[in-house]
């Protein structure tokens, strides 16, 4: 297992490398910070053992790197593709290679507020570098979460482009017949709900009285 887990993490690093020779080359963007990025993958992945099973078990793919769209909460994720046996393949197209499901890892962080630092030169095992002595201050450490995403199919409208306008045409009409209807349940709801408290309030009134 450890072999597979350290095959995994070479091949990782590869396709970061790969990754950050493109963004410079075609794209100018900021280098992706490879050891941050694997380094909880390295020291955390054998927990997750459906995944390291299956890699196991099967050639797999790292394809490609997805930037992140969070606003800056993650590190963005790559994808891992898992192949099927040759005799269960139906042809050389992807969709017919692989399996219908793929694992996403996600890179993220881990914003531990310990506190802020004051760490000096004189207490033990400062690190001149960071200026800290990297125990018990803020920072943010590596983290990861791993997904595994099913394909449930791909589908596509039966008929001509004229069969879609008839659909439309009677969409339309559906949907404002449905939303005059609603309006009215709303109406008749929201009736009923003064009318009861209305009765409360009379009751309470009577007794009042």
């Amino acid at each position: 297992m450890n072999n597979v887990k350290e095959q995994f993490i070479k091949n990782l690093i590869y396709e970061l490398n790969d990754i950050n020779e493109r963004q410079l080359e075609y794209n100018n963007k900021t280098k992706l910070d490879i050891c941050w990025l694997v380094s909880c993958v390295d020291q955390q992945i054998e927990k997750c053992t459906d995944f390291i099973e299956t890699i196991s078990k099967y050639t797999y793919c790292i394809n490609g790197y997805d930037e992140d769209h969070s606003g800056g909460y993650t590190n963005g994720k790559i994808r891992v593709l898992i192949e099927k046996p040759n005799e269960e393949k139906e042809s050389e197209y992807m969709f017919d290679a692989y399996y219908n499901y793929c694992y996403y890892i996600e890179f993220k962080y881990d914003d531990r507020m310990h506190g802020y630092c004051e760490c000096t030169p004189e207490d033990s095992g400062y690190d001149p570098i960071h200026g800290c002595c990297g125990c018990g201050c803020d920072w943010s450490a590596p983290a990861f979460s791993i997904t595994k995403e099913y394909s449930l199919g791909d589908y596509s409208w039966e008929g001509h482009e004229c069969d879609y306008w008839d659909y439309e045409r009677n969409f339309s009409t559906k949907e404002f017949d449905n939303l005059e209807e609603r309006r009215e349940q709303e109406k008749e709801h929201m009736k009923q709900i003064i009318e009861n408290e209305i009765k409360n309030l009379q009751q309470r009134l009577s007794q009042l009285n």
